[in-house]
């Protein structure tokens, strides 16, 4: 066995579990993550950090309720929910609802897109779920069926014991069996779905065929079916009607995902935009009119001082000593008067033009 033992060390008296850890590593890779990828969408990341605390926060609340529904009959009352916390019991499913109504909640006050902060979020969520599952091997639940394959573990006799009275006799094992690491499944599907939406984040998304939503549409897919098969295999399932509890979540999540990509097929294209540099032939029709105004201008420079330097009389134009410039019409052939301002070049004394 990996974890001889659920606690991982001790501060002060103060037990901390290996389950906590896994968890809050998976936490703090999935925050991350998000905030990696946040701009891909063209996001802010600094609001992951708005954000964080309440979806870790209703997410515990929403797990453990979700758990107690499930688990009804280990509870006298729904006050003992929170008196015997600490003896563990959540349900993931009801973690992820129960964040993403807080979420839509914040985003709804903070005046940014839920559904586009849900794409963010889905990758990290799913890797975080592959990284919390490693507690509860550490617990030595959520086992599947007794099995031959090599890859088989065991459990301690002790948890076995507590199975077998837990269930009335249903579900008593030899400490010499070994069992399907239902745990192990799920933490390898849920960190290839992260790799899956990662991929569908920063590849496929960059052609804009993707709508707000579709991502977490996928999660929500590939983790009830996912959810489906491991509940399938394991030996502590807890019924609501003909069904496992989970089973009931798991269908529900795939409905909700289906339900939002057909949704988003009848939505215009995505609205946010990446951040792409311009190509060259962009920068040069950029500066086209820049270099053209540029051009013109040295070209009337240049104009002005040929006409000051250019000594050959025009038609129409007096000569000045500044150069030629358009003067009144000649009558009968006579020169008119020069302005009374202006010196005429007959006037020039040393330097005059002749």
């Amino acid at each position: 066995m990996l974890f001889h033992s659920t606690t991982a060390f001790e501060i002060g008296g103060l037990a901390v579990k290996w389950y906590g850890l896994f968890i809050m590593t998976g936490v703090i890779a999935a925050t991350l993550l998000a905030y990696r990828i946040a701009p891909v969408k063209g996001e802010d990341p600094e609001h992951i950090w708005g954000l964080l605390p309440y979806l870790v926060i209703f997410g515990i609340i929403g797990a453990r309720i979700a758990y107690g529904v499930v688990r009804h009959d280990q509870f006298g009352s729904p006050i003992e929910l929170i008196t015997r916390f600490r003896t563990g019991g959540i349900s993931i499913q009801g973690a992820v609802a129960a964040a993403c109504l807080a979420g839509w909640v914040y985003c709804r006050a903070k005046g940014i897109r839920f559904l586009r902060w849900a794409d963010i979020i889905a990758p990290g969520l799913s890797l975080a779920q592959g990284i919390g599952r490693w507690g509860n091997y550490a617990n030595q639940e959520e086992f599947g069926r007794p099995t031959t394959l090599p890859w088989g573990i065991s459990i301690s006799p002790d948890r076995l014991q507590a199975k077998c009275e837990a269930s009335k006799g249903s579900d008593c094992f030899s400490a010499t069996q070994h069992f399907h690491p239902a745990f192990l499944y799920e933490s390898i599907a849920d960190i290839g779905i992260a790799l899956v939406l990662l991929y569908l984040f920063t590849r496929v998304m960059v052609p804009k065929r993707w709508r707000d939503g579709d991502i977490f549409g996928v999660y929500a897919i590939l983790y009830g079916v996912t959810r489906l098969f491991t509940e399938s295999i394991r030996v502590d399932r807890a019924h609501i009607g003909p069904l496992p509890g989970a089973y009931w979540a798991s269908l529900a999540f795939i409905l909700a995902g289906l339900f939002m990509i057909l949704r988003n097929r009848r939505l215009p294209a995505p609205n946010y935009a990446l951040p792409t540099p311009p190509s060259d032939v962009e920068t040069a029709r950029a500066a086209a009119p820049a270099a053209a105004a540029a051009i013109a201008d040295a070209t009337a420079r240049a104009d002005r001082s040929t006409d000051a330097d250019d000594p050959t009389p025009r038609p129409g134009m007096t000569r000045y000593r500044t150069g030629y410039r358009r003067g009144p019409p000649r009558e009968n052939g006579n020169a008119p008067a020069a302005p009374a301002n202006v010196r005429s070049s007959d006037e020039d004394d040393e330097g005059a033009l002749t």
